[in-house]
């Protein structure tokens, strides 16, 4: 049975936690005999209290992949296709 990935989104904001979607974009999903496997995407956020100030990507952490508990016995993952990024203010 073949599943439109609207239907999986759609389905998966009923089960992961709203702030989420706030910083992670969804890219893809895989669901296989053994486990599911999110694939999340960064979004290009100002920290909170920059949003005026001129900043300077430092480049990004390594992507992590992080498990979470099982759905229907098969374990869930959710691997960042981009690290978490670090910002610096520019020096004036």
């Amino acid at each position: 049975m073949k599943i439109s990935s609207s239907n999986i989104q759609s389905l998966l904001h009923v089960f992961l936690p709203e702030d989420l979607f706030d910083y992670f974009k969804i890219t893809n999903v895989e669901i296989t005999k053994t486990s599911v496997d999110v694939f999340l995407e960064e979004l290009n956020i100002r920290p909170s209290g920059y949003e005026d100030e001129k900043l300077m990507s430092k480049g990004f952490y390594p992507s992590i992949s992080v498990q979470d508990f099982p759905i229907r016995e098969r374990p869930v993952f959710f691997i960042s296709s981009v690290g978490v990024g670090k910002f610096f203010p520019l020096k004036k």
